[in-house]
């Protein structure tokens, strides 16, 4: 809050901390009754053309930005008595309450932190932003391992630096540009700071911190081995002699990690990271001295740290079950909530598809096994409508793109695939837990086999439901899901019984196993009816019949096969022909009843893993 002025159609709650841009508020949208995070806009910033009015450009980006890594940016309020940014609110703990509870994360926990948010940067890049302020604090760590940048865009000016001080690039001292390349040298800064403890350097003048920045030697030496190339590269003096791009960084990455740590260094230090938030979240706060150590005597101010989620006992056995469906069961559906405010639509879409659609009834399906699996039949209250996309108008039938089919796409796909089998991936569909509501979330990597699902190393678990909610380790390979439960013990086969609850994560993570492989992208490819392209992008409909006879796909979606349902697709592909988001609508043929959305999204096509049984 500034002076008294709150953000218009939102109750605060509590507040959450307070840094140098202003303080952050715990907020719910009176409209949607969700739980939103305030940024407001202190005075001196207010004060400041030069920001507020790059800032009022940005935000307009920010708010067509998603990414999963990136925490999401819903709009920006300015009005007489104030500003504030409204964002999503992420439950978890800041990577400098880690930093400063804990010490060092050790390198697995390190590389995923530093792995995350490069993937978070190169997204932000390639919508022509700048981050500015990157730095310990804007790096939020989930209970379940996996982590979200926020502040993107933020520019703080404090004592005549940008920023947090440890963390600015050589040329910034020298009064230069924010640019990718300074980006890059930050996130390669606070990695350092996870692998020692410490920032690459430190001094108490800025004359001094501005001297080392630009021209002491780089510490690699300080870091293991196989990390240093790591840390020269992007810690070099000149913006050019660092890497060209984030995901160029990130392949860098890819490949000092798989050679030094094997192939589940990331699921490793997932679970490495969700212990040491667990532990951070539950610590006495530290001292404000030991929170300042790390930084400059001009760096901004930490904000506190947002609350921290319950956590599962880490000490408990870890099991693999046998993927085997849950019984259907019915539930009743909420009322749906009739509300929409004008440049809230983003927030709406994101948090509710009861705003806009009555639910019936919801039958729980999940059929799961080496050769296939059922989505449930849920209403996705979280997840965007695929959008709908028409193809190019052009008054020159010469210069229209060429007819593309449906099998010509699949075969571009495949070819693609050959080379790039394995990728990144975040999911957000229908649950199929056996009788919980609301949506399965998940997120991880898996890699591709032609014909099958493919093995998964992904984090699963719905938000919705109170005994699901904490998101699980899970790894599928064949007809086996692996449940860790918690991450201090290997697991061990048993066969689930139908109510155990680690049966059901089980099934969730088979359900986003076949909904986002692409196995399944290519057999609604070849089942297509109709085919429509605007540049990157293609939406069509597909024959639940056909996908009924596609033998690797029809178990999951027999339960659709009845001529009961349609199914519509939106889906982008990149210059290199691999997937980047795929959006299913199946839709009941009466209008009546249950719409599931499917949401996913592919990156990392280029990352090196193999994924086994524990």
């Amino acid at each position: 809050m500034t002076a008294g002025w709150t953000v218009p159609g939102f109750t605060p709650n509590r507040e959450l901390g307070s840094g140098a841009s202003g303080p952050v508020v715990l907020a719910v949208d009176d409209a949607t009754k969700t739980q939103v995070a305030l940024r407001y806009f202190s005075d001196r910033l207010r004060g400041d053309a030069t920001f507020m009015r790059r800032f009022r450009a940005d935000a307009a980006v920010l708010s067509r930005l998603e990414d999963p890594a990136l925490v999401d940016f819903y709009e920006f309020v300015e009005e007489a008595g104030g500003a504030a940014i409204v964002m999503e609110y992420v439950e978890g703990v800041s990577l400098r309450r880690i930093l400063a509870t804990q010490g060092p994360t050790g390198p697995l926990a390190a590389m995923t932190v530093f792995g995350g948010s490069l993937l978070a940067l190169a997204s932000a890049h390639e919508a022509g932003l700048v981050h500015r302020a990157y730095k310990p604090e804007n790096v939020l760590i989930r209970s379940d391992g996996q982590l979200k940048v926020s502040d993107l865009g933020l520019l703080i000016e404090a004592g005549g630096s940008i920023g947090a001080a440890g963390y600015l690039a050589p040329e910034l001292w020298a009064g230069g540009q924010p640019s990718p390349a300074t980006d890059l040298y930050a996130a390669t800064a606070v990695f350092f700071e996870c692998l020692t403890g410490r920032p690459p350097y430190s001094a108490r003048k800025p004359a001094e911190l501005a001297r080392l920045h630009q021209g002491a030697p780089i510490p690699a030496e300080a870091v293991p081995g196989p990390l240093q190339a790591l840390i020269t590269h992007g810690l070099a003096k000149s913006p050019e002699a660092r890497p060209a791009s984030a995901a160029d960084l990130l392949a860098l990455l890819d490949d000092a990690a798989v050679a030094a740590y094997g192939q589940s260094w990331e699921g490793q230090g997932r679970d490495r990271l969700a212990e040491m938030a667990d532990r951070a979240a539950k610590a006495p706060d530290p001292e404000p001295e030991r929170r300042r150590s790390s930084r400059s005597s001009k760096a901004v101010p930490a904000a506190a740290p947002a609350a921290p989620v319950a956590q599962s006992d880490p000490e408990a056995a870890t099991e693999a079950l046998p993927i085997t469906p849950p019984q259907p069961r019915h539930r009743v559906p909420e009322p749906p909530v009739a509300a929409k405010r004008k440049g809230r639509g983003k927030l709406l879409l994101g948090t509710a598809a009861a705003a806009i659609a009555v639910v019936v009834a919801v039958i729980v399906v999940a059929a799961v096994n080496d050769g296939g699996g059922g989505p449930a039949a849920a209403i996705d209250k979280t997840a965007t409508p695929a959008p709908t996309t028409q193809p190019p108008v052009t008054s020159d039938a010469s210069t229209a793109p060429p007819a593309i089919t449906p099998a010509a796409l699949a075969d571009k796909i495949t070819t693609a695939l050959a080379d790039k089998p394995a990728a990144s991936f975040t999911y957000r569909g229908p649950a199929g837990n056996g009788g919980a509501s609301d949506t399965i979330t998940a997120s991880g990597l898996f890699r591709y086999t032609a014909k099958a699902a493919g093995a998964y190393d992904m984090s699963v678990g719905n938000p919705g439901d109170k005994r699901y909610a904490k998101a699980l380790r899970t790894v599928v390979v064949g007809g086996t899901a692996y449940v860790f439960p918690g991450a201090r013990k290997a697991p061990a086969a048993r066969t689930a019984a139908k109510d155990d609850p680690l049966h059901v994560y089980a099934a969730m993570a088979a359900n986003a196993r076949w909904a986002t492989s692409p196995t399944g992208l290519l057999g609604i490819l070849h089942a297509g009816t109709d085919i429509q392209q605007s540049g990157d992008t293609y939406s069509g409909t597909a024959s639940l019949a056909k996908l009924g006879q596609e033998q690797a796909v029809a178990p999951f979606y027999a339960p659709y096969t009845d001529a009961k349902y349609t199914l519509s697709y939106t889906l982008r592909v990149g210059t290199d022909g691999l997937p980047e988001r795929l959006d299913v609508k199946l839709a009941p043929v009466s209008g009546k009843g249950t719409t599931l959305l499917l949401h996913t999204t592919y990156t990392r096509w280029n990352r090196k893993t193999a994924i086994t049984a524990p």
